[in-house]
């Protein structure tokens, strides 16, 4: 990819567009001119499923990989196996499983008596 007359190489990678943003303005405060370009779907909803790759100018690639390399951006969602994810409300599924019960199948059981009646 080129942009005014310069060639454009990937330098790094980031997982979301908040990592990307800052990796972008971490080359910026190093004078090294940074895009972050995501995949098609960060078009349509402003996310990237692929990720976003870190753009610099080629003339600037082996600096940007020296930042890059002892640089970790605050991670704001992971890949990692293991992760806590948060249990389900059992006793609150369990009331609204009840509550769903009484105002749908309790009316359609009195209609379906009252018609064999």
């Amino acid at each position: 990819m080129s942009t005014n007359g310069r060639e454009l190489v990937k330098a790094g990678f980031a997982a979301s567009s908040v990592e990307a943003d800052q990796i972008v303005n971490f080359l910026k405060e190093n004078q090294i001119a940074a895009y972050a370009q995501g995949g098609v779907m960060g078009i349509y909803e402003g996310i990237s499923s692929s990720g976003y790759q870190i753009l610099v100018g080629e003339e600037d690639l082996k600096r940007a990989k020296e930042l890059l390399d002892g640089y970790a951006p605050i991670r704001t969602f992971s890949f990692e196996s293991g992760t806590a994810i948060p249990k389900p409300n059992r006793t609150l599924n369990r009331i609204i499983l009840i509550l769903i019960i009484v105002v749908i199948a309790l009316p359609l059981i009195l209609i379906l008596i009252e018609t064999m009646a």
